[in-house]
């Protein structure tokens, strides 16, 4: 999936993917706990 596609589709999960993104650029996963999607994996 591309995030600029998702934006524009207004995709629910671009919140989680951004956050995911941002995340691994600071090596920081702590955040995520935060979205549902993201426990349940």
């Amino acid at each position: 999936m591309n995030l600029e596609r998702l934006r524009s589709e207004e995709d629910p999960r671009t919140d989680l993917l951004e956050a995911v993104a941002q995340a691994l650029e600071d090596g920081d996963t702590s955040r995520l706990d935060a979205f549902e999607e993201w426990r349940d994996m």
